[in-house]
């Protein structure tokens, strides 16, 4: 079986979720057999056209016109997956897929598409863009029969608005390395600078409270400067290894992101920490129940903090628990192939 993954900025990751996806899926589909390849930039020039046995195609594109480029790129490398005659193409997003979604309809059978949370919803897109987002949501319910969903409330939202059966596969977690200790003296955030992701709330209620620990927070781009020696700022660190040594020796990880299904850094989280402050939302209480300290405001994180500053609180081994049973990225391989076993073995039978 013959597997590409488009949609991606590439792998190794080095911006998000799909890529984290794209990446190591592939590895695990490798160790079983498959082939695999995942759609690249080609201004990506720290990998070549093989990485770890998984295909690297890489597309050449004029990079114009903001973020439009995307819709190029995604055409372009879902017509030569198609041009390539893949058994199954996993498009990592439907928005910037659409124009090759639309064209080339009449292939949907081999497209599994992964719809990704509400994208609709996050806060930086204006009323016009949220509308095309809607569209395009729409769009893939109503005329593909393959959707991919990583949460189930997100499963049961499309069950819900449009009566579409998903799939529903959660992202996965690395397996577990030894380290170097490290002093656990810093409170822990790793996530894009988006404003859905809070970072400015964190850092307001970290210092509303006047903690006597620090703040590391590991993002994409500058974060606002709040003039505390407290307050310190990584970017685009992308090693696995040194920001799992991170998570492990870290007081507490604080996830406060608003939009979303199974979000990796979450997983990753759950597989190092101690502790996850998170955002209330049910997306978060359906994955760590009340194995975490919940907030929705910056007073309500400060007093955490507050709370925190001479007690511990530690969750460890349900997180253990949790990840070693369900989201380690072996078992999460094994729904994919269900998946696809399921989707070849129903066109086989459609086309007698």
């Amino acid at each position: 079986m013959n597997i590409s993954i488009v949609g991606t900025r590439g792998i190794p990751n080095r911006y998000g979720g799909f890529e984290q996806l794209a990446q190591h899926l592939s590895l695990e589909l490798v160790k079983k057999g498959y082939s695999v390849a995942v759609y690249t930039p080609s201004y990506r020039t720290d990998v070549k056209n093989l990485w770890h046995n998984v295909n690297i195609r890489k597309i050449r594109f004029i990079r114009f016109f903001g973020a439009l480029y995307h819709f190029v790129y995604d055409y372009l490398s879902i017509n030569d997956a198609l041009n390539k005659e893949d058994d199954i193409i996993i498009i990592c997003g439907y928005v910037s897929s659409f124009p090759a979604l639309f064209l080339f309809k009449k292939h949907k059978s081999k497209f599994i598409i992964h719809t990704d949370g509400w994208e609709w919803k996050r806060k930086k897109w204006n009323i016009i863009s949220r509308f095309f987002i809607k569209f395009c949501e729409k769009f893939v319910a109503q005329n593909f029969p393959y959707l991919l969903s990583d949460h189930v409330i997100i499963q049961q939202y499309y069950l819900q608005k449009y009566h579409k059966q998903t799939f529903c596969i959660a992202y996965g977690f690395s397996k577990h390395i030894s380290y170097k200790s490290l002093c656990n003296n810093y409170y822990l955030v790793i996530a894009r600078n988006e404003k859905e992701n809070q970072i400015d709330l964190i850092v307001r209620a970290f210092l509303m409270s006047n903690s006597s620990f620090e703040l590391w927070v590991f993002t994409n781009k500058p974060v606002k400067t709040y003039h505390s020696n407290k307050i310190r700022t990584f970017q685009n660190i992308f090693d696995e290894e040194f920001l799992n040594n991170i998570r492990m020796h870290a007081k507490a990880y604080i996830h406060a992101y608003t939009v979303g299904g199974t979000n990796p850094s979450l997983i990753e989280a759950m597989a190092y920490s101690k502790l996850i402050i998170a955002f209330d939302n049910s997306f978060h209480r359906t994955i760590l129940n009340n194995y975490a300290l919940y907030f929705k405001t910056d007073i309500e994180l400060s007093n955490i903090f507050i709370l925190l500053e001479n007690k511990n609180i530690t969750f460890t081994e349900f997180y253990k628990n949790e990840v070693n049973s369900k989201y380690q990225w072996s078992i999460i391989s094994e729904h994919y192939v269900s998946m696809f076993n399921q989707i070849l073995t129903h066109e086989k039978v459609i086309t007698k």
